[in-house]
């Protein structure tokens, strides 16, 4: 998930520049990464366009449901400090002093560290309950689709009984006396 990613990010650069070694590929990286995560947890919350796992644009609904809704409020709170511990690395004006200070990547770590296990827990949850809600959604799909499939079925049955009622049967039945059932077999 993207909280381990942007974990996994600091500590390399954390460790790059505590080497002396230049830490800008995994800033690079880390900015993409909490770039996706923040536009994600922007698009959960109102809705909006997100990249896709391709690279594609994604749309996504705003989430509604009481628990997702939930879920993307803690996981917000929890975001915002870690979000401010990285905002010194975000900027481009960040490259002119590559390799980044250790002192700034130490802290922005340890925010990493302590919320780094609740945040992916509560993605897991919304991930978890949105997976839900569209199966339920298409369950509710599937079994309309049924319901008048099946209602589709038995009026169709009705409309030729009743054709055959109308047009060939009953005239028939009058004047020979038979009754409807047996003129109508045919039908079934």
């Amino acid at each position: 998930m993207l909280s381990q990613r942007m974990t996994k990010e600091l500590l390399i650069a954390t460790q790059d520049s505590a080497q002396g070694e230049t830490n800008l590929p995994s800033i690079i990286d880390l900015r993409k990464t909490v770039t996706l995560f923040d536009g994600t947890l922007t698009a959960f919350e109102h809705g909006g366009s997100v990249p896709g796992g391709d690279s594609k644009s994604v749309i996504l609904n705003a989430v509604t449901a009481p628990e997702s809704v939930a879920s993307l409020m803690e996981a917000k709170a929890l975001w915002q400090p870690l979000k401010n511990a990285i905002a010194p690395f975000m900027s481009d004006d960040t490259q002119a002093s590559i390799p980044v200070p250790s002192i700034a990547l130490e802290h922005a770590m340890r925010s990493a560290r302590e919320r780094n296990t609740r945040l992916l827990t509560l993605m897991n949850e919304l991930t978890s309950q949105l997976d839900n809600t569209a199966r339920a959604k298409a369950n509710r799909l599937r079994l309309a689709q049924t319901v008048g499939s099946a209602s589709r079925g038995k009026l169709r049955r009705a409309v030729i009984f009743a054709n055959c009622l109308g047009k060939c049967c009953i005239p028939t039945c009058i004047h020979r006396r038979s009754t409807i059932s047996s003129c109508c077999s045919v039908i079934a």
